[in-house]
């Protein structure tokens, strides 16, 4: 069950009528948020941004826990956090999303950013050097020549990942499943 449908002309995420079965959704679908431009929350403007914001949480594998580039997508308000429900709907979603290889590709990004941290304080090392500090060095220098090896991993699960998501959608002799025919 596809629980977001991207809208053709928008190409953001809307919501599929079946996700009110869920009763975390259907509250955020349902609950009145005033907004500038609905200011009465009857359009359900910050609604829509709320379960698209839920979506990309879950859909943009980067590894981190800042969500500055969800939000301006969305423009969403400045004052704006995600409320209480809105992490529960977050942590709803991930478990339908959840595979091994989602958790591997997820786990190799963190890997990677905690790479781009350790590259800039060998930067700084590398600046300020002297030659007793050759065994840090050595060990900088290790762990660039191990980068490529993680970047070309990474790209072989997100591969793998994209065989997968793929994979669920095909029925019997590759033929593309319909929204009725889908696995739950």
């Amino acid at each position: 069950m596809e629980l977001f449908i991207i809208d053709e002309k928008t190409k953001l995420p809307k919501a599929n009528p079946e996700l009110l079965i869920i009763p975390c959704f259907k509250e955020v679908i349902r609950r009145i948020r005033k907004t500038p431009g609905d200011s009465d929350g009857r359009e359900k403007l910050l609604n829509n941004k709320e379960l698209a914001y839920i979506y990309y949480s879950v859909k943009w594998i980067t590894g981190r826990e800042d969500d500055s580039n969800i939000r301006k997508l969305l423009q969403m308000p400045d004052d704006w956090e995600p409320d209480e429900l809105v992490k529960e709907c977050i942590k709803e979603y991930r478990s339908t999303q959840w595979t091994p290889a989602v958790d591997s590709v997820i786990k190799i990004k963190k890997t990677i950013l905690s790479l781009n941290d350790f590259l800039d304080k060998g930067n700084l090392l590398m600046k300020n050097a002297s030659l007793g500090d050759s065994r840090e060095i050595n060990e900088f220098l290790n762990v660039l020549d191990r980068i490529p090896k993680i970047q070309d991993t990474l790209k072989i699960v997100e591969a793998k990942l994209e065989r997968e998501q793929e994979a669920l959608a095909k029925g019997r002799k590759g033929r593309t499943l319909n929204k009725f025919e889908m696995p739950d």
